[in-house]
């Protein structure tokens, strides 16, 4: 009947066991805690970031399209000038060319109404 006799020395012995698996079982789900908080620190981090970063993007987009803006206010103004450009050297020309009439005075071949319409042709 040895088989039924329990020894106190191998209860002891188990029940050291389970109290150091005990602790090392604490120890492992503090562990776990301290992991899961920092887990959380660091998403809240990285979803801080990432706001922050959509929130730079955004005024990037917003930024480059008031560039875009001025970059075509600025080509149309460059266009009206050329014309006017162009055109102020047609009218320069123009009073060249009416100067060298009245110099020239060809009125006594033509009259200045007919000078004037060719020089409207031109």
């Amino acid at each position: 009947m040895a088989a039924d006799y329990v020894d106190n020395e191998d209860v002891l012995e188990i029940s050291g066991y389970l109290k150091s698996l005990s602790l090392r079982m604490a120890e492992l789900s503090k562990s776990i805690k301290d992991i899961e908080q920092a887990n959380t620190r660091l998403d809240s981090d990285i979803d801080l970031r990432k706001t922050l970063i959509l929130r730079q993007v955004n005024d990037l987009k917003k930024d480059f399209s008031a560039m875009k803006d001025d970059i075509r206010l600025v080509q149309r103004t460059i266009l009206a000038l050329i014309g006017q450009l162009k055109s102020s050297v047609k009218a320069d020309e123009l009073k060249r060319f009416e100067k060298r009439i009245d110099v020239w005075a060809p009125e006594s071949f033509v009259t200045r109404n007919e000078a004037r319409r060719v020089i409207e042709r031109m």
